[in-house]
Parts: C-alpha cells; sequence; structure tokens
C-alpha cells in the first residue's frame, strides 16, 4: 500500500467530465481528494470558469485538449484504463440511480459519502453590485435541456408569482439564454461567473432542476425548486437544501432514472404532449412554497 501511495503521489491525472454545469460542479469533492493523492490533478472540462479562485496549486483546469493530451485520453479509454486519466463522463448516466457524487466517487475508486462542491468567490466577487436597488429574486424556468414533458413544468402563471413578488417588495431576476417575456421580470443573460455573483446576492432562488439551482444550493441561498420526473435526492443531499422542493405524486416517480434515454422520455401516463402529474403545479404553489423560506440574509 505504501509503495502504491508513493507511485500515486508523483504521478499527473486528468480528470474529465466536460458537461453540464450541475453536472461539472460536483466535480469539486472528487478534485478535492485527488489532490491529496497526486502530484497533480488536471480537470477537464467545458466549464472551467465554475473553479476560478480554486485554492490548491497542483490542480489545473482546462478546456480544451493538446494533440498529446487528445491521444492519451483515447488510448486510455479504447484499452479500458485509468493510470493517467479517470473518465466520469457518463459515469452517472450508467448508473443513475444514486446521487451524482456517489456515481462519481464509485468511478473514481473513492469512498462513498457524502461531501459538498465549494465555490470560491474573489474579494471582488463578493463586492459583486447588480445594479439593483433593494431586494431580488432569482428566477431560472429556462427549460435548456427538456426535450420531452417529463422534465418541464407546467400549470404557473409566472405573472401572478411576479406580482406576488413585487408586493412583497422584490424585484424579479430571470435569469438563462431566452425570455420567458414575463411581466414585470427583468431578463439577464449572464457568463457564468456573473451568474454566481448575481445568485449569491438575491434574497432567495427559483427555479427548475438545472445549473443555476445546483448554484443556488452550493451557495446556501433560500430556494424554492421544481421538479418533474427527477428524483431530487439525486441531485442534492435530504438536509442539504435550504428552502422547499415542488414535486407531485406520480406512480411512476422517478422514471427518468430508469430509462435508456431520459432527456428523450415523454410521461407513461399522458404520452408525449400532455402534462405529467409529477410536473403540475400552480402559480399558488409557488407563492405558499416562497411563504414558507427562511429569508435571512446570506451571502459569501
Amino acid at each position: 500500500m505504501q509503495t502504491e501511495y508513493i507511485k500515486m503521489k508523483n504521478r499527473i491525472i486528468y480528470l474529465i467530465r466536460k458537461k453540464a454545469i450541475g453536472d461539472v460542479l460536483w466535480l469539486e469533492p472528487i478534485i478535492r481528494e485527488l489532490s491529496g493523492k497526486y502530484k497533480k490533478v488536471i480537470v477537464f472540462t467545458k466549464h472551467p470558469e465554475l473553479f476560478e479562485n480554486y485554492p490548491l496549486k497542483n490542480v489545473r483546469f482546462i478546456s480544451q485538449l493538446n494533440f498529446f493530451e487528445k491521444i492519451l485520453i483515447k488510448t486510455e479509454r479504447l484499452l479500458k484504463t485509468s493510470f493517467f486519466t479517470i473518465n466520469l463522463d457518463r459515469s452517472y448516466e450508467e448508473k443513475p440511480l444514486q446521487h451524482f457524487l456517489h456515481a462519481y466517487q464509485a468511478k473514481a475508486g473513492l469512498e462513498i459519502k457524502q461531501d459538498f462542491p465549494l465555490i470560491y468567490l474573489s474579494e471582488e466577487e463578493k463586492k459583486y453590485d447588480p445594479g439593483i436597488a433593494g431586494k431580488y429574486v432569482v428566477l431560472h424556468i429556462e427549460e435548456t435541456v427538456a426535450k420531452m414533458n417529463t422534465r418541464k413544468i407546467f400549470g404557473i402563471n409566472w405573472s401572478d408569482v411576479t406580482n406576488y413578488l413585487e408586493n412583497e417588495g422584490y424585484q424579479v431576476i430571470e435569469v438563462g439564454t431566452i425570455s420567458s417575456n414575463i411581466p414585470g421580470a427583468d431578463f439577464r443573460s449572464t457568463a457564468l461567473r456573473e451568474l454566481i455573483c448575481l445568485i449569491n446576492k438575491a434574497s432567495f432562488f427559483i427555479g427548475i432542476d438545472s445549473g443555476p439551482a445546483h448554484l443556488a444550493v452550493i451557495l446556501k441561498k433560500p430556494v424554492v425548486l421544481l421538479f418533474g420526473s427527477v428524483n431530487p435526492y439525486f441531485r442534492f443531499f435530504r438536509g442539504q437544501i435550504n428552502g422547499v422542493v415542488l414535486q407531485h405524486y406520480c406512480p411512476y416517480a422517478g422514471c427518468y432514472h430508469l430509462a435508456k434515454k431520459p432527456l428523450e422520455l415523454s410521461c407513461r401516463i399522458v404520452g408525449e404532449f400532455g402534462t405529467p402529474p409529477c410536473a403540475d403545479f400552480s402559480s399558488a404553489e409557488v407563492i405558499a412554497a416562497v411563504e414558507k423560506l427562511d429569508l435571512q440574509v446570506n451571502t459569501f
């Protein structure tokens, strides 16, 4: 064991998980643990901005590979070896009935345990000015990953929610790539680090199962999260969420995790174009969830 430890301490390891934002964010506990085992950890991801200001000096983040690195990774993939690489792409997708992190830990040969990602803000980011007078709420409802109805949300008149929030003294900031054109909401399309800062300064967050939702939970913001066919506790650990999870009963609950092509999954009850019972909400439910939040000021 001592000899193997010495060998590892003298090695460089490539850790690979290219996307998406929430998936990549949950690499952080893996990175932290591997940094104590290897001479250098090189993380290959399409979202290296998530890890800006990272304090561990033997960790480097890259979004592109050079020629040698491409050959190395391709060779290890073909030989099904992991001497220089730990490839976590599809590790969760191939064994989806568990939390992201546990799938990563199993594939990386690490102890299966609960841990939480860390986001590091610079001093300048901590002082970020969103240019908003007074309190605000971040809203993310853009269904960028949902080809079928099982990961969409239905039944909510967002203008009713926005009117309620405005009457309570909050400005609503919708984030994403495409505006939902909600009356009273200010739409912003931001770079990733600005999105982190914007959420960090918000009073609370409302949104679907998405990258911004993961950022809000990790930043310890009060949240209202809306889920359809995804089991929320394969995304977040119980007790980790400071807020309310909305998801309705369905006899096929969690069907997303059993599908061969989950991003193309249509509802077994109402088909491709109906409203899945798990994701059929109302404006009143969202407002009632907001009223349950503990809205203590909490920013890094």
